[in-house]
């Protein structure tokens, strides 16, 4: 590869890390509230 489609690959992947660790971690934690949340609502229904 050419040095000027590197140093634009290597930019890109430096823009784009962050934003998927960010929608990893939204989809983590939107999978865990969505399997605590129906937990919490047959303990309520018990209580």
């Amino acid at each position: 590869m050419s040095w000027p489609l590197k140093s634009g690959l290597k930019a890109l992947t430096s823009l784009i890390e962050p934003i998927m660790i960010i929608f990893v971690g939204v989809a983590v934690g939107f999978s865990v509230i969505s399997m605590c949340l129906p937990i919490f609502s047959i303990y309520d229904k018990i209580k």
